[in-house]
């Protein structure tokens, strides 16, 4: 898997602008990703709740199948799946979500695969956030959630956001952009959330506005020390 140099020195020009197979060409293979996303669950989204782990997990044997079409060039699309369940994995936000889960779950494992490297994932997400700006959906700002957990949170990066304050400014810039599309999307609102009739659109909004609530109270310092 090619990496790049460095968690701020590497150019993201060539993530930014390849093909969305080219992006996903980056991943690890399946039986490298599930125990970083196990990690994940277990250490992260335990403290800091972002999505229903189903929802995700749905979206990532989607991606890898994708993967493995693209591994197997001419593979035919099996049965039940087609170009809509390819385009929603191919979001910018989705695949950002994706970089970022990895990242959180190589900072949390203290004996990690020397070839998966946290600054290597955050790279391609930090690349694909350009896009999720963007685009200021719900997935988008549970993008821009994780990327706040990862330049706060990860053990990895701890170091180099206290000494960096470009690193630093990052991670606010991430908070203020995923609350300002909270509050657009009403997610502070409690009598926005009664329009959705399906009960975990409903949960799923709640409880990513109580997260970034708890991001916005407390210094990043301080969350630190959760993860």
């Amino acid at each position: 898997m090619e990496t790049p140099s460095g968690i701020l020195g590497a150019s993201s020009r060539g993530y930014f602008c390849a093909s969305p197979a080219g992006v996903r060409a980056r991943l690890p293979p399946r039986h490298m990703a599930d125990p970083l996303i196990d990690r994940f669950f277990k250490q992260v989204h335990s403290i800091f709740w972002v999505f229903p782990r189903d929802q995700f997990m749905r979206k990532l044997d989607k991606t890898y199948m994708f993967y493995d079409m693209d591994l197997y060039a001419g593979a035919a699309t099996p049965h039940g799946w087609d170009e809509r369940d390819r385009r929603e994995v191919e979001m910018p936000n989705w695949m950002c979500c994706l970089f970022t889960v990895l990242s959180l779950g190589c900072s949390t494992d203290a004996n990690g695969n020397e070839m998966l490297k946290p600054s290597d994932f955050f790279a391609y997400a930090k690349a694909l956030s350009r896009n999720v700006v963007e685009d200021e959906s719900l997935q988008s700002i549970q993008a821009l959630l994780l990327m706040v957990l990862l330049v706060g949170g990860s053990t990895d990066l701890q170091s180099l956001y206290l000494a960096n304050t470009d690193l630093r400014s990052l991670g606010w810039i991430f908070l203020g952009d995923a609350i300002r599309m909270a509050q657009g999307h009403g997610l502070h609102r409690n009598d926005a959330a009664l329009q959705y009739s399906d009960i975990v659109e409903r949960e799923t909004r709640r409880r990513l506005w109580w997260t970034l609530y708890e991001f916005e109270r407390h210094p990043f310092t301080h969350l630190m020390t959760n993860i």
